[in-house]
C-alpha cells in the first residue's frame, strides 16, 4: 500500500528455473540469496539462516533484536513475609488508605 501510494511498483517474482540449475544448491533459500548476489533480484524476503555461505553471496539487513538477560541470585537475609510485605514500604499506612479509598469509590460509580 505504501510503495503503491509513493508511485512504486513491487514485482514479486520466484527465483528463476535457470538461476537454481546454475547455482548447484538445493536449498531454495540459498538460491534467492544466490539470484540477490548476481543481480537478478534486488532483495529476498523470508526467515533465512544467515550463513558464511550465505554471506559471501550478498549482504544481509536483519531486524531482530537479540536481548540477553542475565538472573543473579541475591540473599537480603529477610524472611519470605517480609520480601512479600517489602512492596508496600514506600506508602505510609494513610497513603495506602487512600489509595484503597479512591479504587472503591471509582469502581462503585462504574
Amino acid at each position: 500500500m505504501a510503495a503503491a501510494e509513493a508511485g512504486y511498483i513491487i514485482n514479486y517474482t520466484d527465483v528463476p528455473p535457470w538461476v537454481t540449475n546454475q547455482s548447484g544448491f538445493s536449498s531454495s533459500f540459498t538460491n534467492c540469496v544466490y539470484a540477490v548476489g548476481l543481480g537478478y533480484l534486488d532483495m529476498c524476503v523470508g526467515d533465512f539462516t544467515i550463513t558464511p555461505e550465505r554471506i559471501s553471496m550478498a549482504r544481509f539487513v536483519t531486524t531482530k533484536i537479540m536481548v540477553y538477560y542475565l538472573a543473579v541470585p541475591f540473599d537480603d537475609g529477610l524472611s519470605a513475609t517480609e520480601s512479600v510485605l517489602r512492596v508496600f514500604k514506600p506508602f505510609t499506612l494513610q497513603v495506602w488508605a487512600v489509595v484503597v479509598a479512591v479504587l472503591v469509590v471509582v469502581s462503585s460509580i462504574m
